[in-house]
């Protein structure tokens, strides 16, 4: 097998690919249900979700399929995105340091801000890890909060960024980030 654990190395520098638009306008929504079957999760949203499928360069010249399903609301945005790295090698350093490494290259690319807190967390018994982070995005202070989860072979990102618009932005993010669950951690 070539490049065994290339995938896993991969992990550390897709952090930064993630990538969120925060357009000029804002919407009010209701909140609605939304799960994916390909990627075994569900989670809600203040709105329905666009998806689409990116395909990320990896090392060694490869490329890895992106999931996303992103709600755009202006001032705000909402995304779970997935990814399923080949083969069944395991993780050259403990999941939650790499899941730690990503969440700061996802932070530093999307929002150019640092980490202000992460945590080790679960979801149905899925190692995650939570965060919140603030920074600047066009010239704008703004927010990220989010969870990454890392099981067999599948990696999922969640996440809630906005303009710093205090505690509405805050409560959203946090009914966002809760309703996340893995519905088949195969």
């Amino acid at each position: 097998m070539r490049n065994k654990g290339t995938s896993f190395t991969a992990l550390s520098i897709l952090g930064g690919m993630t990538a969120l638009t925060i357009s000029a306008c804002s919407s009010t929504a209701t909140w609605k249900d939304y799960s994916s079957a390909p990627g075994k999760y569900s989670v809600s949203m203040p709105g329905t979700p666009k998806e689409e499928t990116k395909a990320i360069p990896a090392p060694g010249g490869d490329k890895l399929n992106m999931q996303i399903a992103q709600l755009d609301l202006g001032k705000e945005a909402f995304v779970v995105a997935f990814m399923e790295f080949p083969g069944e090698s395991k993780p050259p350093i403990p999941i939650q340091q790499l899941m730690s490494t990503a969440i700061k290259g996802a932070v530093a690319s999307s929002i150019n801000g640092k980490v202000s807190n992460e945590k080790e967390t679960e979801v149905n018994g899925v190692p995650c890890r939570d965060f919140q982070a603030t920074g600047k995005y066009k010239s704008k202070d703004a927010s990220m909060a989010g969870k990454f989860c890392f099981t067999g072979n599948r990696l999922y990102q969640v996440l809630a960024m906005g303009e710093n618009t205090g505690k509405a932005f805050d409560d959203k993010a946090t009914k966002f980030l809760a309703s996340f669950k893995i519905t088949d951690k195969s």
